[in-house]
């Protein structure tokens, strides 16, 4: 007895059709729920940002910078001058102005460095590197003299302890 391949009928045709069609977008769907996972430079960590308050007066629409770390530096001087060279990433390409907030309460001082995102704006999927060396010298100031003492230093969420 020999078996011979039968031709498909139309029906068959339809449904094989339907099938390679519904594999196609099952498979696409997967595929277009990864995500970009950033690569640390200079085999330094990149340090995860959770989700930060963003301070009173920043828009809705502001996006935080993504801190790798910072350094505080003290140059002796009358008054001292204080400042954090920070280094951080942006989760796109896009090319917004960004801003800083810096902020004290008593002895932690808060930088926030951000940037006013647009809506509907396409961007490329990349990370961009960031760095600035932000001042901290007239914050740091009371009635004209620099107030010496312990401070918490907080940069969008990445803290370090100091004393000037």
């Amino acid at each position: 007895m020999s078996f011979e391949p039968q031709p498909l009928n139309p029906l068959g045709w339809i449904i094989l059709l339907l099938v390679g069609i519904f594999s196609f977008f099952l498979g696409s769907a997967q595929v277009s729920s990864t995500s970009v996972m950033p690569v640390p430079s200079q085999d330094r960590p990149l340090v995860e940002v959770g989700p930060v308050t963003l301070a009173p007066g920043m828009p809705p629409n502001a996006e935080l910078l993504g801190v790798r770390d910072f350094e505080i530096h003290a140059a002796k001087g009358t008054p001292p001058q204080i400042s954090v060279a920070v280094n951080g990433y942006w989760p796109d390409g896009c090319n917004f102005p960004s801003e800083i907030q810096v902020t004290r309460t008593v002895d932690i001082v808060t930088v926030r460095i951000f940037r006013i995102t647009q809506p509907n704006v396409m961007c490329t999927q990349m990370l961009q590197a960031y760095a600035a060396e932000v001042s901290l010298t007239d914050i740091m100031m009371e009635g004209g003299a620099f107030r010496s003492g312990s401070y918490t230093i907080d940069v969008n969420g990445v803290v370090q302890q100091a004393s000037f």
